[in-house]
């Protein structure tokens, strides 16, 4: 079975680019701005996508990439990452799964996106993330029907990092959800 990394971002329909009407959700910055580094996670750059979630700790700390995904120790990315994202659904106010990226590369520390790419954000600060792949995959928003536990309701799952790390018994929940044909 793949290595599964979970990546809560805000809520928002395409993940494409400005959004339509203000963020909210996942951190303090996304609140205080109205958007996050987030809205660019589905745009496609010359067949790549560039996938940001804020990490746990300061000045984004950085992602565990040797204990929990099996990276050598001192190595700044691993790949064949399946990185799902999920946000707060906002009417239930569960978590559901909006998209993924298959065979991702993810990084330890926050990586800039190239120059050439035209991913600029409302303040004019360029985009920047911690998961690459070329293949992405964003459900509808009306078929967004996969529930995440949040460890403070189900007693596992989310807690307040915007990253989780499922264990066995999720990672092949979600494996199984993410080979369902029409997801």
């Amino acid at each position: 079975m793949k290595k599964i990394l979970v990546c809560r971002v805000a809520p928002m329909d395409k993940y494409q680019g400005v959004p339509s009407m203000p963020m909210s959700g996942a951190g303090s910055y996304v609140g205080e701005k109205g958007f996050g580094y987030e809205i660019f996670n589905f745009a496609p750059s010359g067949g790549v996508y560039y996938g940001f979630v804020q990490p746990p700790g300061p000045t984004p700390g950085g992602i565990d990439i040797t204990n929990r995904l099996g990276a050598p120790i001192g190595a700044s990315h691993v790949g064949h990452i399946e990185v799902v994202w999920v946000a707060e659904d906002a009417s239930t106010k569960e978590l559901r799964i909006v998209g993924w990226y298959s065979d991702a590369t993810v990084f330890r520390k926050i990586q800039q996106v190239p120059a050439a790419v035209p991913h600029v954000l409302p303040n004019g600060a360029t985009a920047q993330y911690f998961v690459r792949s070329q293949h992405a995959y964003l459900i509808d928003p009306h078929k967004r029907s996969f529930k995440v536990p949040k460890a403070a309701s189900d007693g596992e799952g989310f807690g307040q990092s915007n990253i989780w790390y499922p264990d066995t018994k999720w990672s092949a929940r979600i494996s199984a959800y993410l080979s369902k044909p029409g997801v």
